[in-house]
């Protein structure tokens, strides 16, 4: 065995593992920013998940005021007709009178329907905006979990197909004489041993 051939081989063998760790590692690192990544987006998803969760409350408390301020305007204008109505000496209470002021009151009472159902429909429009919301950040979640087992797994990879690319040109050089045969050094090795 040529001593220049067989460190050129055992470097060679040593620059192939120490590749594989580096290679390793470094998909190891890729995979752990892609966690990092999706759990950044899942807590943004959270994030507007709870903005929206708040703007269907608000939604709903700006219906009840407008709805409430409806009401108001409602019997201020039903007070006025029977202010008028009474002004002119007309019984309020005989005839058609009564159906003037009735039917002010009718339609404030689809106006105020009609902006609590406005005010649903926008608190419901925040709610599924909320679910959607919710539903990626758990995506992105399942999505870090998975990118946390591919870290471990691509290093382990790397690691295993390391050791068969070494052992693979181990072979090889031995086979070409550039390295003593496995059994040859075992055979060293216990004469060493048991020189003690």
């Amino acid at each position: 065995m040529d001593p220049i051939t067989g460190g050129l081989a055992l470097a060679s063998l040593g620059s192939t593992a120490l590749g594989g760790i580096v290679g390793g590692k470094g998909q190891s690192q890729q995979y752990q920013a892609q966690q990092a990544m999706y759990y950044y987006q899942a807590g943004i998803a959270l994030d507007n998940q709870q903005i929206e969760q708040q703007n269907a409350g608000y939604a709903l408390q700006q219906g009840e005021q407008q709805a409430a301020q409806s009401g108001m305007q409602t019997r201020t204008q039903v007070g006025a007709i029977k202010a008028a109505q009474g002004a002119s000496g007309l019984d309020v209470n005989k005839g058609t009178q009564p159906m003037v002021p009735a039917g002010q009151e009718q339609i404030g009472q689809i106006n105020q329907a009609t902006i609590r159902s406005n005010a649903n429909k926008a608190a419901f429009d925040y709610d599924v905006s909320a679910f959607q919301y919710g539903a990626q950040a758990t995506v992105d979640q399942y999505a870090a979990a998975n990118a946390g087992s591919a870290a471990g797994i691509a290093q382990e990879s790397s690691i295993l197909g390391t050791a068969a690319g070494v052992s693979s040109k181990w072979l090889g050089f031995e086979q070409s004489g550039a390295l003593p045969s496995a059994s040859s050094i075992g055979t060293g090795i216990s004469n060493f041993v048991s020189g003690f």
